[in-house]
């Protein structure tokens, strides 16, 4: 069984060329993984680096039920950082076949299963870290070109191609590691901010909360009535704060406004604007 995984992997491996050469040749990362873990702990897993995908096999690190639970607590996370997990076996592997600076790209797409897609680099390549960091559209795209290009090609119902746990118990989140979504909502509910400061231009302004909010909900595609609903205002006091926002920029229709937070200083994400 495993010989016919260890075979298929390095015959697919040409199909992985083209995502592995870009993050080299661009981005400094070096190896490129993907994961169909279940949840009952068995996978279906493919990596660039015939050599560790040999070594992980050879020592059966498929039945690391502690790395398992890390990899299924994706369900709760999108992004994890191989330098921010506790210390186990299979990290330690990595870092022993010069596999390091990792992260983890999560996606749930099934009660039963979760996919995931590692990327890392070497040892020195310490500065990798802050790649991921600031520029996560660029893993998404490349989940998306995997998606689109490499996976329909790949022999997910088959179980001949299944690595498979001795231990078959089902796997779990464990919730103590984890910040809970009730400590976060408590965080937004104790740190409100009444500003938004910008600099458009060499123009200095401020937006109220409220303003910020209608602004940006906007910038989403939501009409007058839909930012309205979702603000618990009335349309007209919605269209009270868009005319202050555009008397504060000299702005004169919805684009132009929009076009406001271009020249903030942070990325505000649609999740930050649902809680504020």
């Amino acid at each position: 069984m495993s010989s016919d995984i260890i075979k298929f992997n390095k015959d697919f491996s040409p199909h992985l060329d083209n995502i592995s050469d870009i993050l080299l040749k661009n981005l400094d990362i070096h190896f490129f993984e993907y994961t169909r873990l279940y949840k009952t702990g068995s996978r279906f897993y493919i990596s660039n680096n015939q050599n560790w995908f040999e070594y992980f096999i050879a020592n059966n690190f498929q039945d690391d039920d502690e790395y398992n639970q890390i990899l299924w607590g994706g369900i709760k996370r999108k992004y994890t950082l191989w330098t921010g997990l506790p210390d186990n076996e299979v990290l330690s592997g990595y870092f022993k076949n010069n596999m390091w600076n990792g992260l983890i790209y999560s996606l749930k797409n099934n009660e039963n299963y979760i996919d995931l897609f590692s990327f890392s680099s070497t040892i020195e390549n310490k500065h990798v870290n802050n790649l991921y960091i600031n520029n996560k559209d660029i893993i998404k795209k490349v989940v998306i070109i995997f998606k689109n290009e490499i996976h329909k090609n790949l022999p997910l119902g088959d179980d001949k191609f299944l690595l498979k746990t001795h231990d078959r118990k089902n796997l779990s989140v464990d919730n103590t590691s984890l910040i809970s979504s009730e400590m976060i909502d408590n965080f937004y509910k104790q740190t409100k901010v009444g500003r938004y400061y910008f600099n458009m231009e060499g123009l200095e302004f401020y937006l109220t909360r409220m303003e910020f909010m209608c602004l940006t909900l906007m910038s989403q595609g939501n009409s007058i009535k839909e930012v309205a609903n979702k603000c618990s205002i009335s349309p007209r006091t919605v269209e009270s704060h868009v005319n202050s926002i555009k008397l504060k920029t000299g702005q004169t229709n919805r684009c132009g406004i929009i076009s406001i937070l271009n020249h903030s200083p942070f990325d505000f994400s649609k999740e930050y604007v649902n809680r504020i």
